[in-house]
C-alpha cells in the first residue's frame, strides 16, 4: 500500500503540457523540475532538434514542429552547431525543383 501511495504522489507530481505538431496534439508528462525549466516552446524546439539531428524529420518538419520558419530554425541550429543534412539526394531534389521553374 505505502508503495502504490507513493507511486500516485510521484506520478501526481509530473507536470503536463501539450505540443501542436500538424494536425494533432501530443501530450508530453516530464518531472516537475524538468517542465519548469522548460516552456512548451522551448520543449518543442528540443524535441525538433533531437528529431532533425536523428533524422527523423527533415528540416521542414522539424521547422514546424519547433513553431518556426526553416530559416530560424536554421539559424538555432548554427548556434548549437548542428550541421545540416544536405546531400547528394537532396541537392538533385532541389536541382528538379529549379528546373521546374525555369518551364
Amino acid at each position: 500500500m505505502k508503495i502504490a501511495r507513493h507511486a500516485a504522489l510521484s506520478i501526481s507530481r509530473l507536470a503536463k503540457f501539450s505540443v501542436r505538431a500538424h494536425a494533432f496534439i501530443m501530450q508530453l508528462t516530464l518531472p516537475e523540475t524538468v517542465e519548469t525549466a522548460l516552456s512548451p516552446r522551448k520543449a518543442a524546439l528540443h524535441l525538433a532538434i533531437g528529431l532533425f539531428v536523428s533524422e527523423e524529420a527533415t528540416l521542414g518538419q522539424a521547422a514546424e514542429i519547433a513553431g518556426q520558419t526553416q530559416a530560424a530554425f536554421l539559424k538555432e541550429l548554427g548556434v548549437r552547431h548542428i550541421p545540416m543534412h544536405y546531400g547528394l539526394d537532396e541537392l538533385a531534389e532541389d536541382l528538379k525543383v529549379v528546373e521546374s521553374f525555369r518551364r
